[in-house]
This record gives structure tokens, C-alpha cells and sequence, in this order.
């Protein structure tokens, strides 16, 4: 963490310079009507910030495979995250189990 500090620093790289180049892509962006261009700048700024995050699973994906109804599912919910869980996501889907 110290390292990438000390090369940000001598880049003279901070937040707020990072921001400001985005901001110029966006406004290139919007002046060429690139709308792709416009969404990754306007993109990168808000994961700059923090307002968006990527996702990462943290729960095995391949649980799910294996299931034959939807009943297993909200089987499998109900036993990871509480019957509570189990009962908002069939509320989701207009189930309510």
C-alpha cells in the first residue's frame, strides 16, 4: 500500500485529478454522441467514488445446478439465509411460499 503511494504521489495521480479526467472523457464523450464512451466514463467516475462496486460470489454457483424445482431452491435459501430469506424471495417471484 505504501509503494502504490509513494509512485501515485510522484505521478502526482490523486482522486481528484482521476475525477477530472474522466469528467473530460465524459464531456468528450457527450459532445461526439458516443453513448458507450459516455456510459464507461460516467461508469469509471462512480466506481471511483465507490458509488458502484463489481460483485463477487462468494457462495458456490453450482449448488444451484443440481436443483430440480424451485421448491429445492427456496429449500436451499432457507437453509443458507433463514426461512425469513426464503419467504421475500418467493414474495419476489409472486410465489409466496
Amino acid at each position: 500500500m505504501e509503494l502504490r503511494q509513494a509512485l501515485a504521489k510522484r505521478g502526482d495521480i490523486t482522486e481528484d485529478k482521476i475525477l477530472t479526467d474522466y469528467e473530460e472523457a465524459l464531456q468528450v464523450a457527450k459532445a461526439q454522441a458516443k453513448p458507450s464512451s459516455i456510459v464507461q466514463a460516467a461508469t469509471a467516475q462512480a466506481k471511483l467514488v465507490g458509488l458502484l462496486k463489481d460483485r463477487i460470489e462468494t457462495t458456490n454457483v453450482h449448488d444451484f445446478e443440481t436443483m430440480e424445482s424451485i421448491d429445492d431452491i427456496f429449500r436451499k435459501v432457507a437453509d443458507d439465509l433463514g426461512p425469513e430469506a426464503a419467504a421475500a424471495l418467493s414474495k419476489v417471484f409472486g410465489l409466496d411460499k
